[in-house]
């Protein structure tokens, strides 16, 4: 499942790269050629690295680690008895920030960013150190500096 997840990042990004033919609808939504997405994966292949999370083999939520390209892909987590979601690197690409959740616990899209701890780790997952309890901090990271704020459910402006 994870492979077809980053195979299909590498065809969204074809299709969207693919220059429609006129301005029809009918152009916009042919699927691009095999030769175009080969064009595409060739280009992108070593411009940086992909974090999300997906399901691992064992059920749980891991986050993985690829190419643009789909190429080089790596489960970083692989802790069986929680979640991780919701993953960020810093700007030079050094750390990643996400939230770590116990497994029995389902992943809330309307509290996503807030739900479970907040950790930061190296960028390839190493290291990684919990900031407070779970659904206590809300982090932005900048350079290699956390930003923390307390979340109570208040909006701040």
């Amino acid at each position: 499942m994870v492979q077809q997840l980053a195979g299909a990042a590498i065809v969204v990004a074809a299709l969207l790269a693919t220059p429609a033919q006129g301005h029809s609808a009918d152009a916009a939504t042919k699927p691009a050629s095999a030769q175009a997405v080969k064009r595409l994966a060739d280009e992108v292949r070593g411009k940086g690295w992909i974090v999300f999370s997906a399901r691992s083999q064992k059920g749980d939520w891991d986050l993985f680690l690829c190419r643009p390209d789909g190429s080089a892909l790596r489960n970083i987590t692989r802790t069986p008895e929680r979640h991780e979601a919701a993953p960020q690197f810093s700007r030079d690409g050094r750390k990643l920030l996400y939230r770590r959740l116990l497994r029995n616990e389902t992943i809330d899209d309307n509290h996503y960013g807030t739900q479970g701890e907040l950790v930061l780790a190296n960028s390839d997952g190493t290291n990684a150190k919990a900031f407070g309890k779970s659904g206590e901090a809300v982090g932005i990271l900048r350079g290699g500096t956390v930003w923390l704020s307390p979340y109570d459910g208040r909006t701040r402006s």
